[in-house]
């Protein structure tokens, strides 16, 4: 016991350490814009606001990450469960990250087929969005990322499939931990907690979700959860 007491200690430490190492940027950058504003450096001008606006969205965005993954980690989150598809979470994900993809200039393809599960459609529908701003983030310009839902057997799938660097085979065992960021990934922006957060809501719905790849090859994510034998229908784009 004395054991487990010490390691929770550990994990509350190391926890407190990420969030406050996550929080100092977007608070240094606001800080120093508001100052230099306050001293007349910089003009109060649509730029200097958009800085402003920008990183006050990135600071609400962690806290909301941080306070459902603190529900889903407490098991204190409600998942809905009712007859629905992963197709349609993933073409809600689609549409709502298409203007970022157009953005950067990533193709975004999409092959979906029926994938009918008992599940909370705007939970599945964050899981789908979360690993496609994952795969728009590493993906280069003029890339393409594809993803696709169907069935195999008693399951039902997501996936998700970029053509962007990889993933070094000795990050791979990491990258759904929370705030991990691999040796390679210094210039990409994010919270660290997309894949933790995919990964938790995954599994509230008792599946699961793996990733795969070979570095200079891309990487796939995919999604499993236990199909619902009475969903019926075919959906594909």
């Amino acid at each position: 016991m004395a054991e487990d007491l010490e390691r929770g200690a550990d994990l509350r430490r190391k926890l407190l350490a990420d969030v406050a190492h996550e929080l100092r940027t977007p608070l240094t950058t606001v800080q120093g814009h508001l100052e230099a504003l306050r001293d007349g450096v910089l003009p109060p001008d649509r730029g200097t606001f958009s800085v402003l606006h920008d990183e006050a969205a990135r600071l609400g965005r962690l806290v909301s990450d941080l306070e459902l993954l603190a529900r889903v980690e407490a098991a204190g989150l409600s998942v809905e469960r009712a007859p629905t598809d992963l197709a349609d979470a993933g073409r809600e994900a689609a549409a709502e990250l298409g203007a970022a993809f157009r953005s950067k200039g990533v193709a975004l393809d999409l092959a979906f087929e029926t994938a009918p599960v008992l599940g909370d459609a705007s939970r599945l529908a964050q899981v789908a969005r979360n690993l496609l701003s994952n795969a728009l983030k590493f993906t280069p310009g003029d890339g393409h990322v594809r993803i696709s839902t169907g069935r195999e057997a008693q399951r039902a799938y997501l996936e998700v499939r970029d053509d962007g660097p990889g993933i070094e085979p000795a990050d791979l065992p990491y990258v759904f931990d929370r705030f991990w960021r691999g040796r390679n990934v210094a210039d990409v922006s994010g919270s660290g907690i997309g894949l933790t957060v995919a990964r938790e809501l995954a599994r509230a719905h008792g599946g699961e979700i793996t990733g795969t790849s070979e570095p200079g090859r891309g990487a796939l994510f995919r999604v499993v959860l236990v199909s619902d034998p009475s969903g019926e229908g075919h959906a594909s784009d």
